[in-house]
């Protein structure tokens, strides 16, 4: 499990997480870009539940499939209409964008596995 905080003096930064192989949780704050090697089965990206978001700031997520590749990524209930499944191909990468709406972080872009 790791923890990502993502403060609003931070705005802008990109956080690199390395290998996730179960869950990251996210704290945000500022238009962020988080990257992230998916390296087990499912790794679920947990939404904070108290956060200091604003309602319009965005994060964006950079994932790649580690060697195996066909990892899953998931997504708690704060985050809505995330579409992003499995992949089969070891490499791949896909870019997803998040934007708060001041309850939830609304999927708004995903380029799907590239």
């Amino acid at each position: 499990r790791y923890a990502l905080n993502l403060g609003a003096n931070q705005s802008g930064q990109v956080y690199a997480v390395g290998t996730a192989v179960s869950s990251v949780n996210i704290e945000t704050g500022g238009i962020n870009t988080a990257t992230a090697t998916l390296g087990g089965t499912t790794v679920t990206f947990n939404a904070p539940t108290t956060n200091g978001s604003i309602a319009g700031e965005q994060l964006k997520f950079v994932l790649t499939q580690d060697g195996t590749g066909g990892r899953t990524p998931a997504w708690n209930a704060a985050w809505k209409g995330a579409t992003l499944t499995a992949s089969g191909t070891a490499g791949q990468k896909a870019i997803v964008s998040f934007q708060y709406d001041g309850s939830n972080f609304v999927q708004v872009a995903s380029t799907g596995w590239y």
